[in-house]
């Protein structure tokens, strides 16, 4: 039948744990719209062309890879574990599996997409690079204010905030 390939990034660890599919329903997310729910959640280049976001092919590809690394980042800056990998699991999810992101007001539309942790999908690609944790509170410095994440580690919230209320410009 017909595939479509979909973007997931993480940590190495979380990485392993969907692979391996022992990441329980209800597993604890940096989002806290998404946690206790029982789907993953990919970036979808077809999704980003519809959207209008991407108009070809090889930039819906491109934001997809961004996306999914940026969201790797984030969960990588809000993780307790001093993580250096992160991970982008490329997935064939047949679409009728695959549904629009309704986890919050701000997603549905953007290029996210959710799937069931149990459904059928086969990884066709693992792409990895190293995180530096020196850089967490530039992950989510432009996530302030968010109510959908989560509480942010000891100290991040607050270099977070220092950045953003600097007078510099980078």
């Amino acid at each position: 039948g017909e595939i479509m390939l979909l973007y997931h990034g993480t940590t190495e660890k979380r990485a392993e744990a969907i692979k391996a599919q022992t990441i329980k329903p209800g597993h604890i997310s940096a989002w806290s719209c998404s946690d206790g729910d029982e789907y993953l959640y990919f970036w979808s280049p077809e999704d980003l062309l519809a959207n209008g976001e991407a108009d070809e092919p090889e930039y819906a590809l491109t934001l997809a890879l961004h996306y999914a690394i940026e969201s790797a980042h984030i969960q990588a800056a809000m993780s307790d574990d001093p993580v250096s990998m992160l991970t982008i699991l490329v997935y064939d999810v047949d679409p009728a599996y695959i549904l629009p992101d309704d986890s919050c007001e701000n997603m549905e539309g953007s290029g996210a997409v959710k799937v069931a942790e149990d459904a059928p999908r086969k990884l066709v690609a693992t792409y990895q690079c190293r995180h530096n944790h020196r850089l967490d509170a530039f992950y989510v410095v432009g996530l302030l204010g968010n109510h959908h994440l989560t509480a942010m580690p000891d100290g991040l919230e607050e270099a977070a905030q220092a950045i953003r209320d600097a007078d510099a410009y980078l």
